[in-house]
């Protein structure tokens, strides 16, 4: 056979070859609408003061998302192959599944199991997500003020475990498990001087606040603003629960305060101070 023919040959089976490839990978790469992503879900958990301080609460962030769909989604967006991500159905509230245990370090270094007299409790509020899928969800718990002083200074670890065979359909792909797992560490000690028991005390107002209790949301405040008048959020607790009890001239006393206190650099553009400065405007009697 001449060498132009072998050539000619060769290179029409390489075409043929890589058409192939093509087509396969085309077909294999772009899922059909119809079916829902691989579920691949992923728990992360965060202490919001990890040196915290006894006689404050201890707030866990707690988030559930799924980095599937959004690598999914971002394909789509590239490719145009499907036009949107499905959600994943949850049939429960997912925060109804999660469990928390916690553990102190010994003098050995150990991490060894604490019995928790109460578990955290849920700050969130907002109704629950139905959905699982490109946005993460996200919720609050917290030791109360009354637990930190119970567990005492030291060094601690929480995990958090959600349980999901109740929660995800099994129409969808799982990981050979049937809990997601995620831990965080986070220290405690008593707090030192003014500032530090101010801060405390704010932190505290907005553990009573999340709860709807006014009448200790206002004396914790108080307490914070008393030891550190530039504790601006304390402002905020409390007039948020002066207004509920429907003090309006106190209301807009406080508001007057948190603007005056609020660092320089806080004005403008921060959303507390925006919110704020629209509230008391409204509070205000016309002239």
């Amino acid at each position: 056979m001449r060498p132009k023919v072998k050539l000619a040959i060769l290179a029409l089976i390489g075409a043929s070859a890589l058409l192939i490839y093509v087509i396969f990978e085309t077909r294999m790469g772009s899922p059909s609408p119809d079916t829902p992503p691989t579920l691949n879900p992923e728990l992360e958990a965060s202490v919001r003061n990890p040196e915290g301080r006894t006689g404050g609460p201890i707030m866990i962030h707690v988030r559930l998302h799924n980095p599937q769909a959004a690598r999914i989604a971002r394909q789509s967006d590239r490719t145009q192959a499907r036009s949107d991500i499905p959600g994943i159905s949850l049939n429960t509230d997912w925060r109804l599944a999660v469990i928390f245990t916690l553990s102190k370090q010994n003098t050995s270094g150990t991490m060894v199991p604490v019995n928790m007299e109460t578990s955290p409790q849920l700050l969130s509020t907002t109704e629950p997500e139905t959905t699982l899928g490109v946005v993460s969800l996200m919720a609050i718990w917290a030791f109360s003020p009354e637990d930190s002083e119970r567990l005492g200074d030291g060094q601690y670890e929480v995990r958090v475990d959600l349980r999901t065979d109740d929660l995800i359909s099994d129409q969808y792909l799982l990981p050979d498990t049937d809990t997601l797992s995620a831990s965080t560490l986070f220290s405690l000690a008593a707090p030192t001087g003014s500032l530090e028991t101010a801060r405390v005390q704010e932190d505290t107002a907005r553990f009573y606040s999340a709860h709807g209790d006014c009448t200790l949301t206002i004396q914790h405040a108080q307490q914070a603003i008393q030891l550190d008048a530039e504790r601006y959020l304390a402002y905020w607790y409390a007039a948020d629960c002066l207004a509920a009890t429907g003090d309006t001239d106190a209301t807009i006393s406080t508001l007057e305060q948190l603007l005056s206190v609020m660092p320089s650099g806080a004005t403008g553009g921060n959303d507390l101070y925006v919110t704020a400065k629209a509230w008391l405007e409204r509070l205000r009697p016309s002239p």
